[in-house]
């Protein structure tokens, strides 16, 4: 996962999300994972003016289930690191 960050001068925050088929072949997975990043993104950043963009860079070798828990984890450690700064 790759996440790219920018202080914005909008009214709140913003993210994107890119998950490659290349990576995450099934379209139901993809919208999962896209879906679970924005929502927990939107409960994290309420009063942060910033963009983020998120990019899915390598192949995931997991079970449908458990891919979304995965980069769920790894989100959570970049939230972490974004606060602080």
């Amino acid at each position: 996962m790759v996440v790219y960050w920018k202080s914005n001068s909008q009214l709140g925050p913003r993210i994107g999300v890119k998950v490659l088929k290349k990576y995450v072949t099934l379209a139901v997975v993809r919208n999962l994972i896209k879906r679970r990043l924005v929502s927990s993104f939107r409960r994290s950043f309420l009063d942060v003016n910033i963009d983020v963009i998120i990019i899915i860079s390598n192949k995931i070798y997991s079970e449908k289930n458990e891919i979304s828990d995965i980069l769920m984890q790894e989100w959570i450690d970049c939230q972490k690191s974004l606060k602080k700064r």
